[in-house]
C-alpha cells in the first residue's frame, strides 16, 4: 500500500526504496518493539502502525535514502524510528503493555516492578533513561553501532559488513562509545 502511494507521488527511486523497505521492515518493527519494551506478538497492531508511520516518513524524505550509501540510509532510518517512538510515547499516555514472555505463559520476569519497592523501581527507570540519553548524545555512526550491538545483538562481523568497516574499527567504536557512556553515567551519579 505504501509503495502505491509512492508511484503517484514520485516514481524516481521507487525500486530502490521498495528494496530498502523489504530489507529493513522486519528490523524496523523489531527495533520499535524493543524501544517500546513490548512484545511484538501481543502489541502487533501498535508496532505495525508505528512501522508504517516510519516508512511514510521515508517516503516524505526520500532524498535521504535514494542514492545514499547503506550506512547513511540506515542512520537516517534509525533516527526516524527513534523520533516516531518518542512521539508515540509522549502522546500515548499511560498504556499498559504486556512484558515479553507473558504471551508464552511464563508470567512476568522475577524483576517485575511489583516485586520491587517503589524506590528501586524509580531508580532503575531513572538509570535506564540516563543510559538512553547517553546513547542519544553519541555521534553517528557510533550511536547506530551501539544500538545494533546491544539492542539487536548483532555480531561485530555483521555490523562491520553493514557499515562497511573493519571488524577492529567496530570494536574501537564500541569501546570508545561505552567509555563515553560510562563517564556520563558516573558524572550524572555524582550530580544526583
Amino acid at each position: 500500500m505504501i509503495w502505491t502511494l509512492m508511484e503517484r507521488h514520485d516514481p524516481d527511486g521507487e525500486d530502490e526504496l521498495a528494496a530498502f523497505y523489504e530489507e529493513t521492515r522486519e528490523r524496523t518493527a523489531a527495533m520499535i518493539a524493543k524501544l517500546l519494551g513490548v512484545s511484538f506478538a501481543q502489541n502487533r497492531a501498535t508496532v505495525e502502525d508505528l512501522t508504517q508511520e516510519v516508512y511514510l516518513k521515508v517516503l516524505r524524505y526520500r532524498v535521504r535514502f535514494v542514492g545514499q550509501p547503506e550506512e547513511i540510509r540506515w542512520g537516517n532510518l534509525v533516527m526516524m524510528i527513534r523520533n516516531v517512538v518518542s512521539n508515540y510515547r509522549r502522546h500515548a499516555g499511560k498504556v499498559r503493555f504486556v512484558r515479553i514472555g507473558e504471551e508464552d505463559g511464563e508470567g512476568p520476569p522475577e524483576s517485575d516492578d511489583t516485586a520491587e519497592g517503589p524506590e528501586a523501581v524509580l531508580l532503575r527507570r531513572e538509570r535506564i533513561e540516563q543510559v538512553r540519553r547517553a546513547i542519544d548524545r553519541l555521534d553517528s555512526p557510533a550511536r547506530e553501532i551501539v544500538i545494533e550491538r546491544y539492542y539487536f545483538e548483532r555480531s561485530y562481523d555483521e555490523i562491520a559488513e553493514a557499515y562497511h568497516m573493519k571488524r577492529a574499527t567496530v570494536g574501537t567504536v564500541l569501546h570508545r562509545s561505552l567509555q563515553r557512556i560510562g563517564k556520563e553515567l558516573r558524572e550524572d551519579g555524582e550530580e544526583g
